[in-house]
Parts: C-alpha cells; sequence; structure tokens
C-alpha cells in the first residue's frame, strides 16, 4: 500500500518540528506502508496556496499513492481534498478545530472553515480525542478516535540520578516539567502561579520549560530528570507529552482537557485539576514531597507507535476495501 503523508510545514523544519508524526510514519511503514511525506507549505495567500496545490498533483502524479493522509485539518486538509480523487484520510490534532487562544478570531474562524469543509471529501476522519470528533459537523462519515502513538522503547523509566548527571541539575531540586511554546494558550501565567504557591511550602520547588527549541533527543532524558509534568492548557487535542511523560512514569497534574483524562485514568501517581493555581500547587506538592515514578510505562502501551499503527492501517484497509466496492 502507497501512502503520500501530508505535513504543514517545510522540509528545511527543524528536527524537532512534527517529529511525533513522523515517528509514527516510520512506524507505519515497519508495518508495509510505502510512504511518502509531502510538506505542504501553509501560507494564506492564494498565489502561495496555488503553487502548493501544483506542487502537491505533481508529488501525486509521481508517486501514485492509494491514498492521501493528511496530517491536520485548515489549509493541509483543504489542499489535499481538492488536489486529487484519491482516498482522502484527515487527522484532526487539536488546533485545527479547536480555537486558539494565542489566534485572532478570524484566523481561528478560517482554520475551522477549512477543516470542516475539508471532511466533505474525506473518506475517513482520525481525531486523536473524542473531545474533537465532537466538533465534526460533519458525522456521516467513518470517524475513529485514535490517539498519535508514543515511542515507548524511547520514552521509558531510567536513573533520575543519572538523568540529572547528564544535565547538570542538582539532586535537591523538585522540578516541574513545562511546555511553554505558546504561553498564552499553553497557560503560562496558571503555572507560574502555581509554581510560586509550591515555593512557599518547597523552595526547591522549580518550573522548566520546553520552549520547543529542545532537542527531541534531550526530551526522554529530561523526563526522568524531572518529578512531575504539568499541562495548564486552554485546550488540547490529545498532547503528546502527557502521553510521553506516562510512558516515561512521570506523574502529571493537568487541567481536564482534550483526552488528559482517559490517558491518566488508572495512573498514579498523577492528579486532574481545576484552573485554580492554589489546587493545582496542592496537587503538585503532594507529589513533589515524595516523589516518585508512576505505574504508567505499562499503561502506555497501549498507545505505542506499534499499537496506534495497526488501527490505523486497518482505517486504510476499511477506506480502500469501500473505495474498490
Amino acid at each position: 500500500m502507497r501512502v503520500i503523508y501530508v505535513l504543514p510545514g517545510s522540509s528545511e523544519g527543524k528536527e524537532w518540528s512534527l517529529v511525533f508524526v513522523k515517528r509514527q510514519i516510520v512506524s507505519l511503514e515497519n508495518l508495509g506502508i510505502e510512504a511518502k511525506i509531502f510538506y505542504f507549505h501553509t501560507r494564506y495567500s492564494i498565489v502561495g496556496f496555488l503553487q502548493e496545490i501544483g506542487r502537491l498533483r505533481r508529488a501525486l502524479r509521481s508517486f501514485s499513492p492509494d491514498l492521501v493522509h493528511a496530517q491536520f485539518g485548515s489549509l493541509t486538509a483543504f489542499g489535499s481534498a481538492i488536489s486529487s480523487t484519491l482516498p482522502l484520510v484527515i487527522s484532526f490534532r487539536g488546533s485545527d478545530l479547536n480555537p486558539a487562544a494565542s489566534d485572532s478570531d478570524i484566523r481561528n474562524f478560517l482554520t475551522q472553515l477549512l477543516s470542516q469543509f475539508s471532511t466533505i471529501k474525506a473518506s475517513a476522519v482520525i481525531c486523536v480525542s473524542n473531545q474533537l470528533k465532537d466538533r465534526l459537523l460533519l458525522q456521516k462519515i467513518p470517524i475513529f478516535v485514535i490517539p498519535s502513538g508514543v515511542d515507548i522503547s524511547l520514552f521509558k523509566p531510567r536513573s533520575k540520578l543519572e538523568a540529572r548527571n547528564l544535565l547538570g541539575w542538582s539532586h535537591d531540586e523538585r522540578v516541574v516539567l513545562f511546555a511553554n511554546r505558546d504561553p498564552v494558550g499553553k497557560g503560562f501565567d496558571l503555572a507560574k502561579q502555581a509554581i510560586g504557591i509550591c515555593r512557599q511550602h518547597l523552595p526547591q520547588a522549580r518550573l522548566h520549560l520546553l520552549d520547543g527549541k529542545t532537542s527531541p533527543r534531550e526530551i526522554p532524558i529530561i523526563m526522568n530528570a524531572s518529578d512531575a509534568l504539568l499541562l495548564a492548557s486552554m485546550s488540547e487535542g490529545s498532547p503528546n507529552i502527557v502521553k510521553e511523560a506516562i510512558a516515561s512514569s512521570l506523574p502529571v497534574v493537568s487541567v481536564d482537557v482534550g483526552d488528559v483524562r482517559e490517558r491518566l485514568e488508572g495512573v498514579f501517581p498523577s492528579q486532574i485539576t481545576s484552573r485554580n493555581p492554589i489546587e493545582m500547587a496542592c496537587a503538585l506538592l503532594e507529589i513533589l514531597k515524595s516523589p516518585q515514578s508512576s505505574n504508567g510505562h505499562e499503561r502506555a502501551k497501549t498507545i505505542s507507535l506499534e499499537a496506534i499503527a495497526e488501527k490505523i492501517v486497518s482505517v486504510y484497509n476499511l477506506v480502500l476495501m469501500k473505495n474498490q466496492g
């Protein structure tokens, strides 16, 4: 089976850009999928968009895939939808259907409009959470809820002492990991308030920020060197950092967003809190005062790259059988 994967962005992007999607594609190749990645430059100009449509059509003619899999909605899915008559699978991942707090109302409207319109041409849709599925207006097409997979051979428990030695961190501090690529959307102010309250009771507590510039090779080390992950986002699909933390047996404190509640079910110690900094700080303190690993790694096997790849291939087979019929 030949599949072309349409990703937003540029092939000249940073190594960590969409790394979770690239890892999933490799896992699909391991199951026999012949894959090609096409980067759709999501430029909001008519000329630029038409140029990308032309590039995509040429890539489709050259590669002759059995189906197209658009990774993300908005212009990526819309461009894929109008570029060919091949079976189309669209993966919605969060900000393509959820409003982004850091974007303007107009941009959010256009993003969601293009995402919703693209489903008209889709043979099947994959949503990474039930919350995203519920946001789809067109419910008559096959919709599958499949989270992105996590590499459990990479994200797994290791010695905290060794990890901190590699990073040069003190052994006495209490480190809370926080992804801060979008300060508004990720709730950075709330996180700062919560950690400030923590420090009143536990002075050695601190936030360690991931700003999107950290090499993917360092993330597993940082996970193992930390004591907890904090998530305070305004909206999410199925946040990969939570799944990576679970696989690393790193305790998680999170607001109830995306599929986090489902992912953390049965994972201890971890907590879901409200968007109240005092409640969030209390949950963190409970973990930080007696740091320990969670039982997450064993539970992460159901969302491993391999397990998720099998589910995605089953969607492909269903789409192709339906198309042939």
